[in-house]
């Protein structure tokens, strides 16, 4: 029985069954790769030594971020786009601090030196639009 000539446009949108190659499934639906995967959880759960704090430091530099000398990095950090946040030397990162860095160029978070982020800090790179009139919804202003 032949498909409808269209359909054949729409075969990545159906379902397949489950694969049996597991990593090729894990990979291709949501895992950019395994050394992120690995990279991303042991920063949010290794608890806080300071040989996992360097180790944290040396994974976020392989990832492309430009970290300095000595930071501490407690556990529950979250991370933003690696390659977009600068931390300086000797920076403290405690527990449950979120630093989102989007992926656009212009939306980079630069830490400086000597700073200390204190428990659950959220640090946002944001490009929302502030509406002039004061009425009006913040969600629907758009972005620039």
């Amino acid at each position: 029985m032949s498909k409808h000539p269209v359909s054949k446009d729409f075969d990545h949108i159906v379902k397949k069954p489950f694969p049996l190659n597991l990593f090729d499934w894990l990979q291709n639906t949501f895992i950019t790769s395994p050394f992120q995967t690995f990279s991303d959880l042991f920063i949010r759960v290794a608890k806080y030594t300071a040989f996992n704090s360097k180790v944290k430091a040396v994974l976020l530099k392989m990832r492309g971020m430009k970290i300095g000398t000595l930071p501490v990095i407690y556990d529950r950090v979250v991370l933003g786009v690696t390659t977009h946040i600068t931390i300086g030397d000797y920076v403290n990162l405690s527990r449950g601090v979120m630093v989102g860095a989007g992926a656009q160029k212009h939306e980079t978070i630069q830490i400086g030196n000597e700073v200390m982020i204190g428990y659950d800090a959220k640090l946002l790179a944001s490009d929302h639009v502030i509406p002039d009139d004061i009425n009006e919804p913040f969600r629907w202003s758009g972005h620039t």
